[in-house]
């Protein structure tokens, strides 16, 4: 599994706390007993930011001034600035109840004062609380929320922010297609509207992150230039570091390992200077010497990656370990494999992600099941497995409904705006009498036109939703005919080690030791030994044309070239093709090299990318 889910995890999420600039406290301090006592509540408030996170006690203590003084004054505005500072204290307590109670009692005061953010600054405490008790939907719904009474209240920067806050939560949860579609309508408003560098930043590293885990190579290098460009600009170390470890993601998925690397030990380098986690680059570094069949290094990486997302509670990155470190046990026969899947698949649930990962986690746990002749649990993770791959389908349809919606909108927004101008201009050059006499004619050509339109959008609308249903059965057909691919393959596999194994027993013996070599052998046998026919009957049906195109359009490929196309136009990992030809990963690298060699496909383009465009 390709583990690429870098998530932006050092900034977390935006527009949480408000932007305090770096003040001279003994200042501040000074200048207390100065000045009105509005002066002195806002010193207060500023000083409580300035401790909230270094000294929490001390946070407290001016919070309870700003109230002291904002009661004295009978000063609402105060008394909600109180509270939102006690509120911020109570997550930091993780004692979310008293969080929601401040929260409801700030909305309290601000309705009472007739301020304008009352409803947006509500639903934006709200998600920060639901955030921090990882209750993802719930957080995702209050920041949208917020979103839309910014974008009503014309605040194009606020309403920017939030939905950056929702396409974090969407990534952090795995659904990396809606995180997507924020993060990009957010990325318009900030480079049109909202000038903040760091904000622009965090979101154009993000897409690319995404790009790069939906195998969209040569978008992402859009969006890496962007942030690398916005990195420099600000001379910031740390975005230097968070981008070369981008950079080191896009060329390990590209099989550019020692690019990768270098990438990856200048991240590591500004992580360490900084005193930053350093995870992440250390994950990148292990799976490069994986790829060069370095175990040793990329065990000791691994397991710094691991130790290090353990202490800063990154259970993201701990996921992905995991899953690494079980594709290791199961090669030497551990049965540890299994074990670190169950641990994925609980912090999977704690996050709340049900993507493609957990999805992987149930295919491999089902599948070490059989290796570890544990029959009860393959049945339950086969279950499992199915009945979230339904899911995940109809999570796809969801996607493509809130496009179709966020487009409709967008259209009606521009009508209004253009219909406003137009009535604008002519009201400003007509008489009175001719005024009114336009104005009906005006109103049935409105009349008129909205018809026509309202019928030429239901005629798109029906289209287009008839197009998604059709897609929706594509969808299902194709994942029909994978479920039985995957179980064809199952069984040969099984089937052919039962085979080996019964002929490695007979041959042998029954002693329980050289049993247990036996067995051991003849698995590793039966990835080798599979029958090719069989399994080429399946590929066939999905892409029946495939081989014969290859053949005939390039015939300088032999059996051995046409047999690693067809494993990789069927997504198989390197591991799994050298463990299916009975090769070294090596080889398999040797032969991906032999073959665009042969079909002189540039060094730029990428083997997989091309095999995949081939019908």
């Amino acid at each position: 599994m390709s583990s690429l889910r870098l998530i932006s995890f050092y900034l977390g999420l935006l527009c949480f706390l408000p932007t305090v600039a770096q003040t001279n406290i003994d200042s501040l301090r000074n200048e207390i007993n100065s000045g009105s006592d509005t002066n002195k509540l806002e010193i207060y408030y500023t000083l409580f930011w300035e401790f909230l996170y270094k000294d929490p006690t001390e946070a407290a203590l001016l919070a309870d001034s700003v109230f002291a003084i904002a009661k004295q004054m009978d000063y609402p505005t105060g008394e909600g600035m109180a509270h939102d500072a006690y509120m911020n204290i109570a997550i930091l307590k993780a004692d979310f109840e008293s969080a929601k109670h401040h929260t409801r009692a700030q909305r309290a005061i601000n309705l009472s004062i007739g301020n304008k953010f009352t409803n947006s600054a509500y639903h934006q405490s709200l998600g920060q609380i639901y955030y921090y008790q990882a209750e993802f939907d719930s957080a995702a719904y209050h920041f949208e929320k917020a979103s839309e009474v910014y974008l009503a209240l014309n605040y194009l920067d606020f309403h920017a922010n939030m939905q950056v806050n929702v396409g974090s939560i969407y990534q952090q949860i795995g659904r990396l297609d809606v995180a997507l579609t924020y993060f990009i309508d957010a990325e318009e408003l900030l480079v049109n509207e909202f000038k903040d560098e760091n904000v622009r930043f965090s979101v154009a590293n993000n897409i690319a992150i995404i790009l790069i885990e939906l195998g969209r190579y040569e978008e992402s290098t859009v969006y890496l230039q962007k942030a690398e460009e916005i990195a420099n600009t600000l001379d910031a170390e740390v975005f230097k570091g968070l981008v070369n470890t981008s950079y080191g993601n896009y060329h390990l998925a590209m099989g550019n390992d020692s690019t990768a690397l270098d990438y990856y030990s200048k991240s590591s380098a500004i992580h360490v200077a900084q005193g930053l986690p350093n995870g992440l680059n250390n994950f990148g570094i292990s799976n490069v010497y994986f790829h060069r069949n370095e175990p040793v290094e990329g065990q000791k990486f691994l397991d710094l990656a691991l130790n290090e997302a353990r202490e800063f509670s990154n259970d993201d990155l701990v996921i992905d370990v995991l899953i690494k470190r079980s594709e290791l046990f199961w090669v030497s026969s551990d049965i540890r494999a299994i074990d670190d899947l169950l641990e994925a698949e609980s912090l999977l649930k704690t996050i709340g992600d049900w993507s493609n990962r957990m999805l992987y986690v149930y295919d491999k746990l089902a599948l070490y099941s059989v290796d570890f002749n544990q029959n009860e649990l393959v049945k339950k993770y086969l279950l499992r497995q199915r009945s979230l791959a339904d899911s995940l389908y109809e999570a796809q349809v969801d996607v493509k409904v809130l496009d179709l919606e966020k487009k409709y909108q967008h259209q009606a927004q521009e009508l209004r705006i253009t219909s406003l101008e137009k009535e604008q201009l002519k009201s400003q050059n007509r008489y009175v009498v001719i005024l009114l006499a336009s104005g009906v004619l005006l109103l049935i050509i409105l009349l008129l036109v909205f018809y026509t339109k309202q019928r030429v959008k239901n005629l798109r609308i029906n289209e287009e939703v008839l197009q998604v249903n059709l897609d929706k059965q594509v969808l299902k057909n194709e994942l029909d005919l994978q479920k039985s691919k995957n179980l064809a393959l199952l069984n040969l596999q099984h089937k052919q080690d039962n085979q080996n194994l019964l002929s490695k027993v007979k041959e042998e013996g029954k002693d329980s030791k050289l049993l247990k070599n036996v067995y051991s052998s003849a698995k590793l046998q039966s990835l080798s030994t599979g029958k090719w026919e069989e399994y080429i009957h399946v590929f066939s049906e999905t892409h029946p044309r495939f081989k014969t195109k290859l053949k005939m359009e390039y015939p300088m490929l032999s059996p051995s070239d046409i047999k690693v196309c067809v494993l990789i136009k069927s997504e198989m990992s390197i591991k799994s093709i050298a463990q299916l030809l009975n090769i070294s990963e090596r080889g398999v690298y040797t032969s991906r090299y032999r073959i665009k060699k042969k079909i002189n496909l540039d060094k730029d383009t990428s083997l997989e990318t091309w095999l995949l465009g081939i019908d």
